[in-house]
């Protein structure tokens, strides 16, 4: 696994609060993949890396913070978050 990039505190506030409220979500991924999901939980492991847990129409799916280009919610008046 490569080193992990902390991504900027208000980013995390942002991805913290879309989880309390369970927001639905589409994230893009630095690699161009897209997950849309509920927002489930947001974590830090035991080696430093934070993660966000997303819960899509078939699986749990954990996104490693500083992989994400963008989140957008898919409810309306919600300005995306541009996190690189």
């Amino acid at each position: 696994m490569d080193k992990y990039h902390p991504i900027k505190c208000a980013h995390y506030d942002h991805i913290e609060l879309a989880c309390i409220r369970q927001r639905s979500l589409l994230v893009e991924l630095m690699c161009g993949e897209e997950v849309a999901g509920k927002a489930i939980n947001v974590e830090a492991s035991a080696n430093k890396c934070e993660w966000l847990t997303i819960e899509t129409s078939s699986q749990l799916r954990k996104i490693r913070l500083d992989k994400i280009a963008v989140i957008r919610h898919q409810q309306e008046g919600i300005a995306p978050l541009a996190l690189k």
